[in-house]
């Protein structure tokens, strides 16, 4: 690579073929690619579903609020963020 500083390369990314800079979007230089995940594909612990709401409320805790069971045997969990959750079929689903 050409002598480039850090921060053009950072930045703007680097062309070896063409040597120009090619300009990223600046939203991409802080993303992980795979970083996104969806409810449905956490595993089916509390803990991985506090982890999920957690790292989803930008880093602000989610907690357990209470338990209770519905009328077709279904565990449901009410949590922090005013959302209740279940596990049926070993997948997580917002309920209300």
């Amino acid at each position: 690579m050409k002598n480039t500083n850090f921060l053009q390369t950072f930045f703007f990314g680097w062309n070896e073929i063409h040597h120009s800079p090619v300009y990223n979007s600046m939203s991409r230089a802080f993303i992980k690619e795979g970083d996104d995940q969806w409810l449905e594909d956490i595993a089916p612990t509390q803990h991985a579903l506090i982890n999920f709401l957690t790292r989803e409320n930008n880093g602000i805790w989610v907690y357990e609020t209470g338990t209770h069971t519905a009328e077709d045997g279904t565990e449901l969990f009410a949590m922090s963020n005013g959302l209740t959750y279940s596990k049926a079929s070993g997948r997580w689903k917002v309920i209300s």
